[in-house]
């Protein structure tokens, strides 16, 4: 997961870093994976290498402009 820094939710899991994740569909019958355990921030400056990729899925150069974009507006990710 990525966020802009700061954010509420980093600020969260720094304070209780044990979570939880579940992942459900629509269809029946549910499949529901469940994930548990402890959190880490990471802070990097400029966009986050998992961000720039899973928006690059798209293949638009839109996504290309916006990632110009917000790398010039958003210092760090968390």
């Amino acid at each position: 997961m990525a966020g802009f820094a700061p954010s509420k939710k980093a600020k969260a899991v720094r304070a209780r870093p044990d979570v939880a994740i579940t992942i459900d569909t629509n269809s029946a019958p549910p499949e529901v994976p469940l994930i548990r355990g402890r959190a880490e921030v990471h802070e990097v400056d400029g966009v986050a290498p998992e961000y720039a990729a899973a928006m690059s899925k798209g293949g638009a150069e839109a996504v290309a402009d916006y990632l110009d974009f917000v790398t010039g507006t958003a210092p760090a990710m968390e």
